[in-house]
């Protein structure tokens, strides 16, 4: 099965290129699908970014233009994405309101970055103007005179940007009149990319989980396996010496780190990489994949209040990323590590409470729309929780997988692009602002 997204430059005043806008795409028509929520599909747009295509494949570095709905700027949506990484767009449609303002405001406090798009000066919605650091000005909808004048009112606290620019002459003059950014067809029109869905090989290495699988994990037998991989060893000082399980002094020994995660991160942290070991750099995001989906199995059965199934869950998510080829070699693994029988039911014949979890998952990953919705009916669960539940997967998987803690301590300034001559008008434009 093929995955699709479409991007189109953003390029500065040098013509240097200063990010992209992703576009959702579910075919080769590069096209919107109109049928498609605008919510479900950025939602779906941004997994296949991160877990599949990989974003620092997809940008080389620049920054990432994303639209967001009204309903996922006011979820905690917003959080799961990297300020360093990404420009959160608000479109023309979003409502203002006091509660939407003060999460803008705390976000930009943050590092966050925002776009006001489709900006035409009429009925300006001036608190979501305020709250943005970039005004995307539509070039189709709105005459010379009033870019000129939006460029009078806004161009010495904004950076304008002139989208929908078709002619060397229209980017002529919008750079004569104060706009900075540039995106348009006379650029290049959105560019389709695609790609096979990632499947993964069977991971033989498997002591750290059949010692997880016993019934009482010893913290000393653990420590014994990963002081076996110096790699293993490295990594996981590495990982425990983060934010995420702060601190105050740094912990130097393997043991020291069982006990500051618990068996039950480590138990997390541990499949996921080995199976980023064990795949190799190759198939980094195949093994992200399959820990998106182990979590969103295990939070999906949390959501059903099925508690007890929530680490079986866990593990048949990721399992169930396994090319069915090597089905006879997982049978073995799942032997060895003593699964369950409803498991097995799950992960070979997709029976069971567990096995109906299974399919809705990949039902919804694979956009099979009528299938999901009708075991969310079925169920009575509503399709905005899940859609937030399973973007806190793919942030969930994003940090298992991080290798460096310093982006975790980088301050706003720092997380800029270092070259980019917006750095100083940005950092300027907050500092009027703030006062």
């Amino acid at each position: 099965m093929k995955i699709y997204v479409a991007r189109q430059p953003i390029f500065d005043a040098a013509g240097k290129l200063f990010g992209y806008e992703f576009l959702y795409r579910d075919s080769e028509k590069n096209e919107f699908n109109k049928e498609m929520d605008g919510s479900m599909a950025t939602c779906l747009l941004i997994s296949n970014m991160i877990s599949e295509f990989g974003l620092e494949n997809l940008t080389g570095g620049a920054y990432a233009f994303l639209n967001l709905t009204e309903d996922l700027l006011r979820s905690d949506y917003v959080k799961m994405l990297d300020p360093k990484c990404f420009v959160v767009e608000i479109l023309e449609d979003v409502r203002e309101s006091p509660v939407l303002e003060a999460d803008l405001a705390s976000l930009r406090k943050q590092g966050y970055i925002f776009a006001l798009d489709d900006f035409t000066g009429v009925n300006a919605k001036e608190r979501l103007v305020e709250a943005s650091d970039i005004i995307k000005v539509d070039f189709r909808l709105t005459c010379r005179w009033e870019q000129k004048d939006i460029a009078r009112r806004f161009g010495d606290s904004k950076i304008l940007l002139a989208e929908k620019v078709e002619t060397q002459e229209e980017q002529n003059w919008a750079l004569k009149n104060g706009y900075s950014l540039m995106q348009g067809y006379y650029f290049s029109r959105p560019v389709l990319l695609s790609k096979d869905k990632t499947e993964i090989a069977l991971a033989t290495y498997m002591r750290l989980l059949k010692e997880f699988s016993s019934p009482d994990p010893d913290f000393d037998r653990l420590a014994d396996i990963i002081l076996m991989d110096v790699n293993l060893s490295y990594k996981f000082l590495l990982r425990v010496n983060t934010l995420q399980y702060g601190g105050k002094y740094r912990v130097d020994s393997i043991k020291q780190c069982l006990v500051r995660m618990g068996l039950e991160e480590v138990r997390r942290w541990a499949l996921a990489i080995l199976l980023r070991d064990v795949f190799g750099k190759k198939e980094n995001e195949a093994a992200k994949r399959a820990l998106i989906r182990g979590v969103f199995l295990e939070k999906l059965v949390g959501l059903m209040r099925l508690e007890y199934l929530a680490e079986e869950a866990y593990m048949v998510g990721m399992f169930s990323t396994i090319d069915i080829s090597v089905r006879d070699n997982l049978e073995g693994l799942l032997e060895r590590i003593k699964i369950s029988r409803e498991s097995r039911e799950a992960l070979f014949g997709r029976n069971g409470t567990l096995g109906q979890c299974l399919d809705f998952v990949e039902n919804y990953e694979n956009g099979r729309w009528e299938n999901a919705d009708a075991f969310l009916e079925k169920f009575r669960l509503k399709r905005e929780r899940i859609t937030l539940m399973y973007f806190e997967a793919v942030k969930y998987a994003e940090t298992m997988f991080e290798e460096q803690n310093d982006s975790l301590n980088s301050n706003f300034a720092a997380g800029l692009t270092g070259n980019s001559p917006f750095s100083d008008l940005l950092i300027r434009q907050r500092k009027k602002l703030d006062k």
